[in-house]
């Protein structure tokens, strides 16, 4: 990779692991890097089969996706870091690793050979992941706004089925975002309960061993679910009465 290659436009996603001190706290160091080791597994088997731009790095609680947003290429980089991304946080949830990351598209330099990672879009997904209140993962405005300029409409579509017009909670101010639906996977059947929502299900078994203090982050959680999804929310009324 020359240098100019290593310096301009690309999409960044940003996780953040909630709760990792006490993670680390609860279990071994081995356990933690098998655990790891596992899920980059996971992530390099579908980097190297789905997604062959995309390149992947996580150093402690942290993990980052990048991709360069060439205007050639501008759709399937799109289409390929929103998938691994949403994969990545669902399967993540499923395994009780609670997360809150974002995706945006700005300048950035990548340098993975010496582990230099610098530049505006970097901190901009930085802050928009680590500020939310909540485990979600959410676009930031521009990049509904880079593609509708290059008339990406398959992948505007998408968006509009898989993410919600939300008044995301953050920390301070909420900001209105498009944010990932956690409602999309369960189990389909007329006898149906709230369990067989699989993301649902692991929100509230996390929120049952979660420290008081970070209570809330689920309950937010559960209320964007919820509203998302009333047959959801007749399952679990019905279950409270």
């Amino acid at each position: 990779m020359c240098q100019n290659d290593k310096l301009g436009q690309y999409f960044v996603a940003y996780f953040d692991f909630l709760g990792f001190e006490k993670y680390v706290e609860d279990n071994s160091l081995n356990y933690i890097v098998n655990e790891y080791k596992d899920v980059l597994k996971s992530i390099k088997e579908k980097e190297g089969i789905y997604f062959d731009i995309i390149t992947c790095t996580w150093f402690s609680d942290t993990f980052l996706f990048y991709a360069k947003a060439n205007s050639d290429e501008f759709e399937r980089a799109f289409g390929q870091i929103q998938c691994l991304s949403t994969s990545f946080f669902r399967e993540m949830i499923f395994n009780l690793k609670p997360l809150r990351g974002a995706l945006t598209i700005g300048e950035f330099y990548a340098e993975p050979e010496h582990n230099i990672f610098l530049g505006e879009a970097l901190i901009k997904a930085y802050k928009y992941a680590e500020n939310q209140n909540w485990l979600g993962f959410v676009l930031t405005p521009e990049i509904i706004t880079l593609l509708k300029k290059y008339e990406c409409d398959k992948e505007i579509g998408f968006c509009e089925h898989t993410y919600k017009k939300y008044e995301v909670p953050y920390k301070e101010n909420n900001k209105r975002l498009l944010a990932w639906r956690l409602d999309k996977f369960n189990r389909n059947g007329s006898d149906m309960d709230a369990k067989d929502y699989w993301l649902w299900d692991a929100v509230v078994k996390m929120e049952h061993t979660a420290p008081e203090k970070a209570k809330v982050k689920y309950k937010n959680t559960k209320k964007f679910i919820l509203e998302s999804c009333p047959r959801l929310k007749k399952l679990v009324d019905k279950e409270n009465q």
